[in-house]
């Protein structure tokens, strides 16, 4: 058993409160937290008890976060988690707060992928690219290629790869005509589009 001796609201972050304890420990906890667990000056709590404030804190902490990640943007659940054990939170808590999330539908990886697929396609992005940067996000690889394939068409793909490269030629300067087919060929692989689609486009704008 050990008795809180001081509760102090640090002036720069209002929300939490330092906690002080007899034996010489100190924590950091949401205001919140401190009402919920009616903790005052002079209160006893045990050992086990103050780890559950703990936790309770942290957990409250790292759903705030995350609600916070996900009105910037929706996010696969692997840059959730990435973006929250960056944050500091450890493991455990990290995965009550992403299962919870996702039982309350509000984190789905599929939906996620399909908005991400989607507006990639829009930005002139191949099916290739598009499905790489959805593994990295923790999709996994047949899913994001299902899932970037029904995004575009072949004829958009075509569309999307020939304004790619229109708005490449149009600021780089090779003047060697064989150097520059092959920078725009190197550009149009990077940006995720099929071979055959490339090597069509170079015959086309450089005679390649």
């Amino acid at each position: 058993m050990k008795a809180i001796t001081s509760i102090i609201a640090p002036k720069k972050r209002r929300e939490l409160a330092a906690v002080e304890f007899d034996d010489g420990g100190k924590a950091e906890v949401r205001v919140e937290t401190i009402a919920r667990f009616h903790l005052r000056e002079g209160s006893e709590v045990t050992e086990a008890r103050w780890q559950e404030v703990l936790r309770v804190d942290a957990t409250e902490r790292c759903r705030a976060q995350a609600w916070k990640l996900l009105s910037m943007r929706m996010r696969s659940r692997k840059e959730l988690e990435r973006g929250l054990r960056q944050r500091k939170y450890d493991a455990p808590v990290v995965e009550d707060v992403l299962g919870e999330l996702e039982a309350k539908g509000y984190l789905d990886d599929r939906a996620f992928a399909t908005q991400f697929a989607r507006e990639r396609a829009g930005r002139m992005q191949g099916i290739r690219r598009v499905e790489r940067d959805l593994v990295a996000r923790g999709i996994k690889r047949e899913a994001a290629g299902e899932i970037a394939r029904a995004a575009t068409t072949p004829d958009h793909e075509e569309e999307s790869a020939r304004g790619a490269l229109m708005k490449w030629n149009r600021r780089k300067k090779p003047e060697d005509p064989q150097k520059r087919a092959q920078a725009a060929a190197s550009f149009l692989l990077r940006r995720g589009f099929d071979g055959d689609l490339v090597w069509k486009l170079m015959r086309e704008f450089f005679k390649a």
